[in-house]
């Protein structure tokens, strides 16, 4: 399921970079939006470099889950549940109501599948 998430916000960023390679300013929701995904980021690499793997070979600090977050014997989020939580919680602390809907976008994917 990581994968997926980080595939995800890899595309968004790429397309982000794109915009910029063309010479065309970004945003300051599309810089929060960039910002928001990299904290994301971070946070899933942490994640999976927490429960033994790495997943693309990159080690990044990050700021975690926060305290609420359960997890198993070896430090791993112990469910699905929780990553979507932690989604929830990012979009609440979101900057504006445009990265909001963002997460709720990418709520709303991880529910279709």
């Amino acid at each position: 399921m990581m994968h997926k998430l980080l595939d995800y916000i890899c595309s968004e960023l790429d397309d982000l970079e794109r915009k910029v390679d063309r010479g065309d300013s970004l945003t300051m929701t599309e810089v929060q939006y960039a910002d928001t995904l990299l904290h994301m980021k971070k946070n899933l690499l942490k994640s999976e470099e927490m429960s033994g793997g790495d997943m693309y070979g990159m080690s990044y600090g990050a700021r975690g889950r926060g305290s609420n977050a359960r997890r198993d014997s070896r430090g791993r989020y112990a469910d699905r549940g929780d990553m979507v939580d932690t989604i929830r919680d990012m979009m609440r602390d979101a900057p504006d109501d445009s990265t909001r809907m963002e997460f709720q976008r990418f709520l709303d994917k991880i529910d279709r599948r």
